[in-house]
């Protein structure tokens, strides 16, 4: 199993409709830190 630990996280650009994010990720087996770049939204009714 690889193990991620995050470093970092930061939110890239916000809007009333979604919150754009990057976590950075130390990640088993791997010398440079890895990127995700993930959207959040507060869902729909």
């Amino acid at each position: 199993m690889i193990n991620w630990k995050k470093i970092k996280s930061e939110v890239v650009h916000q809007n009333p409709f979604w919150i754009y994010r990057q976590d950075v990720f130390e990640v088993d087996g791997c010398e440079t830190p890895r990127d995700y770049y993930y959207v959040e939204t507060p869902g729909s009714v």
